[in-house]
């Protein structure tokens, strides 16, 4: 699990997260990427007969792999710890696979008498 500390703002964090969780992990970004793709391929169909350069394939290809193998694919699950609110841990919604999904409870952690806090949806030995 990925900790992201932060001095102020957990929940600001943990809403802007769950956020790119929303965007990325529904069938609409999929489209939006099938779109976008399109439209990549007709600019460099253009590009390639404007310059009359076959490179513009391979530049092309190589840019749309290092941002999708890159960028989009690799997932992480996320824990916002704000530096300001000890006893708070904030667990987005993201537990995410290399290719899905998992959703998980995106609560604020509870504070026990001792100090320590629990998360739901986490074992008690990664806090």
């Amino acid at each position: 699990m990925l900790e992201i500390y932060t001095i102020y703002g957990g929940g600001m964090w943990k809403t802007a997260l769950d956020a790119v969780v929303t965007l990325v992990g529904q069938n609409t970004f999929h489209t939006l990427m099938r779109i976008a793709g399109t439209f990549g391929v007709l600019a460099v169909l253009l590009t390639f007969i404007k310059q009359r350069n076959p490179m513009v394939f391979v530049q092309w290809l190589a840019v749309f792999m290092i941002l999708t193998t890159i960028l989009l694919v690799p997932k992480r699950s996320v824990q916002v710890i704000d530096l300001s609110d000890p006893g708070a841990v904030w667990v987005p919604r993201l537990q995410l696979s290399g290719h899905g999904l998992l959703l998980d409870s995106g609560k604020r952690a509870e504070s026990r008498e001792n100090g320590s806090a629990r998360c739901p949806g986490l074992p008690q030995d990664r806090l």
